[in-house]
């Protein structure tokens, strides 16, 4: 019923004394006019901001093999928080990198935040010595739109996400005060550059 207009038949009846008779009612039934359905939107995978394997590895050899890109992280809303700390921890300490990008897109932003802000505390260096940047904008991503009747064509449409990328780098020696006199707790902003 809410795809089609619903427009009441008036009796003559009813315009003359104001009142509608049983006779009246049942012949003045509303008249459905169908409209025309709506097609059904496919939303389709978007690019990804970093290759799924860089051009320089072997794509069917296993993934422990390769080094290059193991830093680009996509952030997604099906994988834990637990399973990305534990993956960009392993990126840090055993391969030894020293910057981590973090790309999200929609619904994973507030996943791919808590994954930057929960991230220096299960590191093992001194918490001035992470550096984080986020950038934020927009992503145009594709529908395709599927016709309900045969007659009509399909198309696609364009819609835009919001995305942000965090880049979490280690920065030894850097923030680090020597003067003995300062007290050895202060106050820290892991989001500073």
């Amino acid at each position: 019923m809410s795809d089609a207009l619903i427009k009441p038949a008036l009796d003559d009846s009813l315009k003359k004394n104001g009142k509608q008779s049983n006779r009246a009612k049942k012949r003045n039934r509303p008249i459905v006019i169908p409209l025309k359905p709506k097609p059904k939107i496919v939303k389709l995978a978007p690019k990804r901001p970093y290759p799924t394997v860089p051009t320089s590895s072997n794509a069917t050899g296993p993934r422990s093999k390769r080094k290059e890109g193991n830093n680009k992280i996509c952030v997604t809303r099906r994988t834990d928080l637990g399973a990305y700390l534990k993956r960009c921890k392993h990126v840090f300490v055993k391969e030894g990198f020293k910057e981590l990008y973090l790309a999200a897109m929609g619904a994973a932003i507030p996943h791919a935040v808590m994954l930057a802000t929960s991230l220096p505390s299960t590191l093992p260096y001194d918490p001035r010595e992470i550096k984080t940047s986020v950038t934020t904008g927009s992503v145009s991503v594709m529908d395709e739109l599927v016709p309900v009747d045969e007659d009509d064509e399909g198309g696609t449409q364009t819609r835009t996400k919001a995305s942000i990328e965090i880049i979490i780098r280690i920065v030894p020696g850097e923030g680090m005060d020597i003067d003995a006199s300062k007290s050895a707790v202060q106050e820290y902003d892991s989001f500073s550059d």
